[in-house]
């Protein structure tokens, strides 16, 4: 894309860029796909090509975009929002995440995002990790890539209602559900609602009085994201 920008600059044009087929890291079957983890990755691309394209495109679901080859592997050149069935598929959620981003750039590094809007606050981290996806099913080499983390926020005062979004491997991803149902003819109706509802993003909730900051140790998954975010609370009476 940087490509293309120069030679528009250097044509003094000003055309809005689409991109309609685009990919991240991936493996190609159904199974390194599947297990190899990467809504860190995903988010990294929408943040970066955000302010470089105008649109980006995405197939409905799997079935539309054709994935499945002859030959038993998988075209990895675009990027579902869904498999068959409407079971949401990784970039789903992170594009679901994204969207909520909102406000003023404070920090922008690597793994860390941290926007204010009116008062309120969001904090996205992210424990972005490339490795060969035919590695995934490796349980204690995905284990070493595990980042523990400490985030101190200065300048919060007061009550605040602080929800996590958790986004891993264990936390809204689709594979491992559908991986557990062991019946050879698969899931049935029942089973496919229940997916639906499985695979997403943990929720927590929790409403803290600070003094001055907001401290936070933990750890993240490979490929994993969470984000947080700061609501002010009107103050109550005694």
């Amino acid at each position: 894309m940087r490509q293309i920008h120069s030679a528009l600059r250097q044509r003094q044009l000003n055309l809005p860029l689409w991109l309609l087929s685009w990919n991240t890291l991936t493996g190609d079957t159904r199974d390194t796909n599947g297990r190899f983890f990467r809504g860190a990755l995903l988010m990294d691309n929408l943040l970066g090509v955000a302010d470089q394209v105008w649109l980006a495109g995405f197939w409905l679901n799997s079935g539309l975009q054709g994935e499945a080859r002859a030959n038993g592997k998988l075209d990895t050149s675009s990027l579902a929002l869904h498999y068959l069935h409407g079971l949401p598929r990784p970039v789903y959620w992170v594009l679901w995440l994204w969207r909520r981003l909102r406000g003023e750039i404070l920090v922008h590094d690597k793994n860390l995002l941290l926007l204010h809007h009116q008062g309120h606050y969001q904090l996205l981290l992210r424990n972005t990790v490339v490795y060969n996806p035919w590695l995934s099913s490796e349980a204690a080499f995905i284990q070493r890539f595990s980042q523990p983390y400490s985030v101190r926020l200065q300048g919060l005062d007061g009550s605040w209602r602080i929800k996590q979004h958790l986004f891993d491997q264990h936390h809204g991803a689709l594979f491992p559900l559908v991986d557990a149902f062991r019946s050879r003819s698969g899931p049935d109706a029942e089973d496919y609602q229940w997916l639906m509802h499985q695979a997403r993003p943990a929720l927590s909730v929790d409403e803290a009085r600070l003094d001055g900051y907001w401290l936070r140790i933990d750890s993240l998954q490979s490929n994993a994201l969470v984000l947080y975010e700061f609501t002010p609370q009107s103050p109550t009476g005694p």
